[in-house]
């Protein structure tokens, strides 16, 4: 708009079309179109009115064809080239050209594939629909970007949530496994996202959409069927998509702020109980009274549960420690496995530390995100840093301990830190690492260093005060008499007679 402000201006400055052409490098021909264009009203975005096409007359049996596509095998659907041949064969009279065929094919595929409309799909009773959604949380101060866990049951309309910190295939099945069990039931049918990360392996393949090995035996031990949808159809599987907007926004806004998630999750059923107590919103009947009719058409829970588990191998290094994700995790193990191969067993909630053998060793939180964090069991380390003492200044058991233990710790010598570690590590197998350190506190306070003196201060300060009632003894009502003893039974075996 600027170089069309530009020539007109020259224009009326008394250049000629020629010369204004050469100076905004433009032919004569642009230059006469914006000099005696009088009408400069945006174009309105529509489809310019245009004149009956030879097509037109056409395109209702093109179209008949296309829409048979729909329901038909995807490798059996007409291609451009074959309906112009249709048309010149079945068509008296057809004389258009393959191009404005083609056009209007690929014009016509375009506005199917944007779902200008589409039919309702019909569930039967029994089948449920699965999704994650995202749902931000603090869990102890520390922010999540959480994974809301959606199962839907479209013929009663009934929904459950559980939230987990990631949507791996351990959380996926735990959460399904929660659900099946909090209803009593397993539904014939799951439709799910074509989602790699969650359930599939890969996509595309000759084979379809093929599942990972965990969520096959899953599906397998259940006995469900799955459904994977398309690629980009939530249409699909609506009554999930719209339950995981609903249920987050009534049952996380604000963002929750949480001590424990597993006791988080619990109370998620109570208040998704709640939610399914209401009346359906078409069908005028409460949605738990449906779901219970659907519960006849689902499959019985199997006799034996399922551990949603995954099992990996990994090399402790020098501490005893397991290095993951990068190395941003770091999960605690023992020093006996140093530089030996362990076993990393991933729950959605917990990660278990196996030996060789398979015995367990440690069980942390599972760590998610991005940064760097480590999870520590400190027992394991207590007994060898009895004998290195200094050392523990460089583990993470030192950050652990109370500001007053650390400075105590620092000032003491080579002995007495030893003994103080020894105890700490035997309290700790017992009572816990928290209990330990605040009797660790207390034998400070009163100046005790040794071993014994810790643990029996411990004992003391810990052990439980039996309470016992007062007892009221009944009045006497016999008036006591003095009477002298006989002495002599006693006399006569002595052999002594009194004078």
């Amino acid at each position: 708009m600027a170089q069309i402000h530009f020539i007109r201006r020259d224009y009326a400055s008394g250049y000629n079309i020629s010369e204004i052409g050469r100076r905004h490098a433009c032919s004569r021909d642009t230059v006469r179109k914006m000099l005696n264009r009088d009408d400069w009203n945006l174009e309105k975005p529509f489809e310019k009115r245009r004149r009956k096409a030879k097509l037109d007359r056409y395109k209702p049996t093109i179209d008949g064809w296309l829409l048979g596509d729909a329901i038909g095998p995807k490798k059996q659907r007409h291609t451009a080239k074959r309906v112009y041949e249709r048309l010149l064969t079945e068509e008296e009279g057809f004389n258009c050209s393959y191009r404005s065929v083609a056009s209007y094919v690929r014009d016509l595929r375009a506005k199917m594939k944007r779902g200008e409309g589409f039919l309702p799909l019909k569930h039967p009773g029994g089948e449920a629909q699965v999704d994650f959604g995202e749902a931000w949380f603090t869990e102890n101060g520390t922010r999540y970007r959480g994974h809301a866990l959606t199962v839907s049951y479209p013929y009663s309309n009934a929904g459950y949530l559980q939230l987990f910190k990631s949507e791996n295939c351990e959380c996926l099945t735990e959460g399904l496994k929660r659900v099946f069990e909090h209803v009593g039931k397993v539904p014939t049918k799951l439709w799910m996202d074509n989602a790699s990360a969650q359930a599939v392996m890969r996509r595309g393949s000759s084979e379809g959409s093929v599942m990972t090995d965990t969520f096959a035996r899953f599906a397998l031990h259940y006995g469900f069927d799955v459904t994977f949808c398309n690629p980009g159809a939530a249409n699909e599987k609506g009554s999930v998509e719209n339950k995981v907007g609903y249920l987050r926004r009534n049952l996380m806004v604000p963002e929750p702020m949480i001590a424990d998630l597993e006791e988080y999750n619990v109370k998620l059923f109570v208040e998704c109980d709640r939610m399914n107590s209401k009346v359906h919103y078409r069908k005028g009947i409460k949605t738990q009274e449906l779901l219970d009719d659907e519960k006849a058409l689902m499959r019985t829970l199997p006799g034996n549960g399922y551990d949603c588990y995954r099992i990996e191998a990994y090399t402790a290094d020098g501490w005893g420690k397991i290095c993951t994700n990068g190395g941003r995790h770091i999960y605690s193990a023992s020093p006996e496995v140093a530089k030996k191969q362990v076993y990393l067993n991933y729950g959605a909630d917990w990660v278990e530390v196996l030996d060789s053998d398979g015995k367990l060793i440690a069980r942390h939180k599972r760590l998610y995100g991005d940064a760097r964090q480590e999870a520590m069991d400190p027992l394991p380390y207590l007994g060898r840093l009895a004998r290195s003492p200094k050392a523990i200044k460089y583990t993470g058991l030192y950050d652990m301990m109370p500001a007053e233990v650390k400075e105590h710790l620092g000032s003491c010598n080579r002995q007495q830190a030893s003994e103080m570690l020894k105890a700490l590590a035997h309290i700790a197998s017992k009572d816990g690492f928290e209990l330990a350190c605040s009797s660790i506190r207390h034998a400070i306070e009163r100046g005790v260093n040794d071993f014994d003196s810790i643990v029996m201060m411990h004992s003391w300060l810990n052990s439980p005060v039996l309470s016992l009632e007062k007892v009221d003894a009944p009045a006497c009502t016999m008036t006591p008499t003095m009477k002298e003893p006989d002495m002599s039974m006693y006399d006569a075996l002595a052999g002594w007679v009194a004078p």
